[in-house]
């Protein structure tokens, strides 16, 4: 389950590298929408973005074209739930981590 969290959210803040067109539009005094289409204009993700000190955060819900959905609030993850699996929030996705960092603690750990 770590390896598989590590690897959806890869693949969630990943997708961007490769696409084409971006279309932001203003829809708020501080809500902006944000739609990403590939090279043959295929959907890839959308979402909003505020501005938080002058920077485009993520806030409020996204997903992106296999249909993994994620929710930010003011440019951190709250949770993401991938597309046929259930919804991991913040804490969950930190203790995986956590985990992750321990399994690898302990496996250098044995090889001394």
């Amino acid at each position: 389950m770590k390896n598989f969290l590590t690897l959806i959210l890869l693949l969630f803040l990943s997708v961007p590298l490769f696409a084409n067109e971006k279309i932001i539009e203003q829809v708020d005094v501080n809500k902006f929408y944000y739609i990403e289409y590939d090279d043959n204009g295929n959907f890839i993700q959308e979402g909003y973005y505020k501005k938080v000190n002058g920077e485009f955060v993520p806030h409020g819900l996204w997903k992106n074209f296999n249909g993994t959905k994620g929710k930010y609030e003011n440019g951190t993850l709250v949770w993401i739930q991938p597309h046929g699996h259930q919804k991991y929030s913040r804490k969950d996705i930190y203790i995986g981590q956590l985990e992750l960092r321990l399994q690898r603690l302990e496996e250098k750990l044995a090889s001394n």
